[in-house]
């Protein structure tokens, strides 16, 4: 259990990293954090929104279309994720 507390704090680190990249517009850098965000079975929603905002800025908007309808089945009462989905 200590083992699943230590990695949590690095998981935020990557979101954190993720996060700097979309800002710095690195967005295919970002999307392959996404990616194995993804992989690794994170489930939070800060994640899906990432993605979504960097598909969208790169103009891969069919992917951005799958990514939202797989993170709505995920988070199906997620209003971010909803009010996101307006854009694509």
């Amino acid at each position: 259990m200590v083992a699943g507390a230590m990695a949590r704090p690095v998981v935020a680190a990557d979101l954190t990293e993720a996060q700097r990249l979309h800002k710095a517009g690195q967005y295919a850098k970002c999307i392959e954090l996404t990616d194995q965000a993804n992989q690794d079975g994170e489930r939070s929603e800060a994640w899906v929104l990432l993605r979504i905002q960097s598909q969208l800025a790169v103009g891969q908007y069919a992917d951005a279309q799958d990514s939202l309808k797989a993170g709505l089945i995920k988070f199906p009462t997620s209003i971010r994720l909803r009010w996101l989905g307006r854009e694509v």
